[in-house]
């Protein structure tokens, strides 16, 4: 499988900061983020939200994939 770098979510944020901006809605980090994730949607299918969690919120994040039971 391959990977990418995460500049889709990226670009998903920064047009839902965009247009949160343009529009003047006050929308909320946790609505921007879920903007991004279903923007997500439109290039990954089922994304995983990890990436457009870190595009939203930033810093460094841990993520260990398990296997569901």
């Amino acid at each position: 499988a391959v990977s990418g770098i995460g500049a889709s979510a990226a670009h998903c944020v920064a047009l839902a900061r965009a247009l949160n901006e343009v529009l003047g809605k006050n929308c909320t980090e946790a609505e921007i983020n879920a903007a991004g994730f279903e923007g997500e949607k439109g290039y990954n299918g089922t994304p995983s939200g990890i990436d457009n969690t870190a595009a939203t919120y930033g810093g460094l994040l841990r993520f260990q994939r398990t296997d569901a039971d």
